[in-house]
């Protein structure tokens, strides 16, 4: 309990101080369809049509207007045409035998300007089909000398480059989040969560002491709007910090954001999966990962598992993961493997005995996630675990760990059931009984039941990303899957989701409920 006065300490450190281009030079690569301007894009894996459509800052509908037969579904590994706006980039898609000098050449622009706008670029990502960004502002700037070979190995040569590693002896952090001291929270259950996330950084401060690392912190409540973050951002002491958190709000992410990018400060988003800004702000980290990257890692992760097994979905009037489930149905026939479906009904338990294989393995995968759906089928299938004929396992989702499932919590295990999961906390692990035991220690009372657990995600946040920025300074982007940490709830493996775009957080565990009553947790 002595501890409870950080948060108002914190709190009271509040820092207040209270022409677009409009030309569009064409593409000499362009390619056009009645008049409009366009280029090619390749479907990477966890894409949507809407995700792509704020990649490049076009329309949805634009992107259905030039590629008929999109609106159902788009394939990883297919071509759209995508077109090119009005804006301060153009977009140049990476043709065979192309180099960073031949782009550079055919825009008349110096490579260190295509390099600017594209801070993922490198000799990993500048390959054949993938996307780069030419700034309009620096075209037709740059005279190539015809017989310039020195000019040509210089600009190929940036490829190559890594950023300088500056050490950082005092990190400077800055975490805005709305904490409910400006206005009532929206929703009225979000402060603790938030409050709850700020304890367990300081957790992990505590923990980075005893290392010998040394962090100046600073508190904001941003409350539920901008109205509190804009004068924030006009201060000197936060354009000084070495690693900014928070946002809750998609405006309040959209100007972190940008400060962010301006400053290059990087920036960590620790609780949406759903911001648009990942798609164009460089310096953002996100933790939470979007749906589309989860759902195609997960399915490639089912497919090593349960490719030999006999696989069976559950089909429901409300399938709140059609989604992902249809992720899984398309990848398992581009892949040539078979497998069926069936309606729930009160005849389900009879109906999918009939449906069991005897010579192979079989896995249920329900059409949904919710407490309701999983209550309501576990009666149904328990009886059929107990028949070595059927072996008989149960996939399903994040939140099912966290349910009261009364008497049929062992019948997780007796199915042999195996949940994805950005998050799950091994709760028999010695770290996370030493947290436990911490945090009941500092604050008087043990974290909350919520999916994730905030606390637990402060803690993983603050112990990764500040001992990344003292070992590898605030250019750590190329050294971010150099640094092993093991996190208590999460694990972090980031990729950039395009040259120009933020990093998203790509792991994905399997958590298997074992038949010994174990709990084990693989990451994928």
């Amino acid at each position: 309990m002595k501890h409870c006065f950080i948060l108002t300490l914190f709190l009271s450190l509040f820092l207040y101080n209270v022409n677009s281009q409009e030309a569009f030079h064409s593409n000499p690569n362009n390619l056009s369809s009645n008049g409009e301007n366009y280029f090619f894009h390749t479907v990477e894996r966890g894409q949507t049509v809407y995700s792509i459509s704020k990649m490049y800052d076009v329309t949805v509908d634009a992107i259905y207007h030039l590629n008929p037969g999109s609106e159902q579904s788009i394939q990883a590994g297919a071509t759209l045409k995508i077109p090119q706006s009005k804006q301060k980039v153009i977009y140049h898609t990476i043709e065979p035998k192309e180099t960073l000098y031949s782009v550079s050449r055919k825009y008349n622009i110096k490579g260190e300007d295509i390099v600017a706008a594209n801070p993922g670029l490198s000799i990993q990502t500048f390959i054949i089909g993938r996307t780069i960004r030419i700034p309009l502002e620096s075209m037709n700037t740059f005279s190539f000398p015809d017989s310039a070979r020195e000019v040509q190995d210089h600009t190929n040569e940036l490829l190559f480059k890594t950023p300088k590693v500056n050490k950082v002896n005092a990190i400077n952090v800055a975490i805005l989040l709305p904490f409910g001291t400006k206005e009532k929270m929206t929703p009225d259950n979000l402060q603790p969560k938030i409050v709850e996330y700020l304890e367990g950084f300081f957790l992990a401060l505590d923990s980075l002491k005893k290392k010998g690392i040394s962090v100046y912190l600073q508190v904001f409540d941003i409350g539920n709007s901008t109205q509190y973050l804009k004068p924030i951002l006009q201060a000197d002491d936060l354009k000084r910090s070495h690693l900014i958190i928070g946002g809750y709000y998609e405006e309040q992410i959209k100007l972190l954001a940008d400060f962010s990018t301006q400053h290059k400060i990087p920036y960590i988003v620790p609780f949406t999966s759903k911001s648009d800004e990942l798609l164009k702000s460089p310096y953002l980290f996100q933790i939470n990962p979007p749906a589309g990257y989860l759902y195609t890692k997960t399915s490639k992760a089912f497919l090593e598992k349960y490719k030999n097994y006999n696989i069976i979905f559950l089909q429901e009037a409300n399938a709140d993961r059609a989604d992902f489930v249809q992720t899984l149905k398309n990848d398992l026939t581009a892949e040539n493997i078979t497998y069926k479906t069936i309606m729930y009904s009160p005849k389900f338990p009879f109906e999918l005995q009939s449906l069991l294989a005897i010579d192979r393995r079989n896995v249920l995968v329900p059409s949904s996630g919710k407490q309701e759906t999983l209550l309501k089928i576990l009666p149904a299938i328990t009886p059929l675990s107990q028949r070595p004929e059927y072996n008989l396992s149960l996939f399903g989702y994040p939140e099912w760990h966290i349910y009261d499932l009364g008497d049929y919590t062992e019948s997780l295990h007796a199915l042999n059931t195996t949940i994805y999961s950005s998050f799950y906390v091994k709760n028999d692990a010695p770290e996370t009984r030493n947290f436990n035991r911490k945090f009941l220690r500092w604050y008087g009372r043990l974290l909350n039941n919520s999916y994730p657990k905030f606390g637990v995600l402060g803690f993983d946040t603050g112990m990764f990303f500040i001992q990344l920025v003292n070992k590898y300074g605030t250019s750590f982007e190329t050294n971010v899957n150099s640094f092993n940490y093991e996190g208590i709830q999460t694990n972090f493996y980031y990729q950039r989701v395009s040259n120009w775009g933020g990093f998203v957080n790509a792991n994905v565990f399997f958590v298997n409920f074992n038949p010994d009553l174990s709990v084990t947790r693989d990451t994928k």
